[in-house]
């Protein structure tokens, strides 16, 4: 069949222990720093309820995702695939610093398995340290175990070969202390 076969991860957080064991696990210097730097800063978190909050959030993806390059969604992809998703656990949470929105992360949420995607910050967010991805996964795991979910998955990482931005994103996710679990994907060569 001519598949390509790629060795892959992603690390999983374990929800099953009390908050203070799960921040524990992440690294002290980082995850646990910016938490405590966004609730000092005046960080907000909050979830998408409107059409607005999907403009909102679709705006700062547009302008996050052009600068990295990657191609851009349609307001309508966002706005519909919220629509058609939000009653199967789709759920976006939104950060705001002074009005402003500053990052947004949505998750999928299924067999009590929380999945993340769609992680954006903003230039002002990373420009004065506010670090809202963090405290958005913090607020996420809180979220998670009210609600009764066991994991949640931060979604992929490069295992092997990887370049200066997979080695970045590798790092980002390792500093919250979950399991790394391996898989194979596969792609026509």
């Amino acid at each position: 069949f001519n598949f390509q076969q790629n060795k892959e991860g992603t690390f999983v957080i374990s929800l099953d222990k009390d908050l203070n064991e799960i921040l524990q696990k992440t690294d002290k210097k980082s995850v646990q720093k910016n938490i405590k730097r966004s609730e000092e800063r005046g960080v907000k978190i909050t979830q998408v309820e409107s059409k607005k909050d999907l403009i909102s959030y679709y705006e700062l993806l547009k302008q996050f995702r052009t600068q990295n390059k990657f191609e851009t969604y349609s307001l309508s992809n966002i706005i519909d695939g919220y629509h058609l998703l939000k009653d199967i656990g789709h759920i976006g949470f939104l950060a705001w610093y002074n009005g402003n929105l500053i990052g947004g992360v949505f998750i999928s949420t299924f067999n009590h398995f929380i999945n993340e995607w769609g992680i954006v910050s903003s230039n002002f967010d990373r420009e004065n340290k506010l670090y809202s991805v963090d405290y958005l996964r913090w607020k996420i795991i809180e979220w998670g175990k009210q609600h009764d979910c066991k994991y949640y998955d931060l979604s992929g990482i490069q295992l092997e070969d990887r370049s200066q931005k997979e080695e970045g994103i590798f790092r980002n996710k390792k500093k919250w202390g979950g399991d790394i679990i391996e898989y194979n994907s596969f792609q026509n060569k």
